[in-house]
């Protein structure tokens, strides 16, 4: 059989098939940057999340609050030795009194999100979840 184009071999018909035409390429240009802009979007949407206080006692989820709020909140939390003050803020939360006997809790404040607050002693445990949260653990007990 005689190529009927000389000047191109075989692989170069494949080459030029696969090329596709111009309208192909555009619809794939146009896929690909609709692709990239809704990656770009989801990640966004994930990551802008305002911040929320969630509040345990043991495993329970006892109650939430967005920190994105300007009114300064006291609340009252029942643990097991007793009530616990919490005063949470736009600016993070902190525990103000609490009766357990070495009251470690009262000397932190949280502010971002991943950090956390433990009353062992009332099992109570308080941590910010929301934007660009990185919780980075120096260790897991269970």
């Amino acid at each position: 059989m005689v190529n009927p184009h000389p000047h191109l071999s075989i692989g170069d018909d494949f080459l030029k098939e696969l090329r596709g035409h111009r309208s192909d390429r555009l619809l794939l240009l146009i896929l690909l940057i609709t692709i990239s802009c809704s990656w770009f979007w989801l990640q966004h949407q994930l990551n802008s999340r305002e911040p929320v206080l969630y509040i345990y006692h043991q495993q329970t989820l006892l109650a939430y609050y967005p920190l994105m709020d300007s009114r300064e909140k006291t609340i009252q939390i029942q643990g097991e030795l007793g009530n616990i003050s919490l005063q949470i803020n736009a600016s993070g939360a902190h525990i103000t009194h609490s009766n357990c006997s070495r009251k470690a809790c009262m000397q932190q404040h949280i502010i971002h999100p991943g950090e956390m607050i433990a009353c062992v002693p009332n099992e109570i445990f308080m941590i910010i979840r929301g934007s660009n949260e990185e919780i980075q653990w120096d260790g897991i007990a269970q």
